[in-house]
């Protein structure tokens, strides 16, 4: 319960890889209209051919976290009006066309092309 309402309270989450090089936490930042602040270990992410990640998240290499706090300023501030709004909407609608529940599915073929 506490997770869900700190996530739900701020603007941005930390995901970083859990067990292997994944990290769940990615996906529940984008459902829930959240910007993702996402270290990146190598990660293979679904999709990356069609989704822009980087454009979508606040997007630091594992090798350069020393640059965090700058590469999230520089995000945040780049953003006026309702932009920042939007570009939380625009997470949250790219996680339910590809990721959510029976789309994931939907865009299965399109996963597996990668595999080919």
């Amino acid at each position: 319960m506490a997770y869900a309402r700190n996530l739900l309270q701020h603007p941005y989450a930390l995901c970083v890889s859990g067990h292997g090089n994944y990290s769940f936490r990615l996906y529940e930042t984008m459902a829930a209209a959240r910007i993702p602040l996402f270290v990146n270990t190598d990660c293979v992410l679904p999709l990356e051919e069609k989704i822009d990640y980087r454009r979508l998240f606040v997007w630091v290499e594992a090798d350069q976290l020393h640059q965090i706090v700058p590469t999230l300023m520089a995000y945040h501030f780049t953003y006026q009006d309702n932009a920042f709004m939007q570009q939380q909407q625009q997470i949250q609608n790219t996680w339910l066309e590809y990721l959510a529940g029976n789309n994931y599915y939907r865009c299965m073929p399109l996963y597996l092309q990668h595999f080919r």
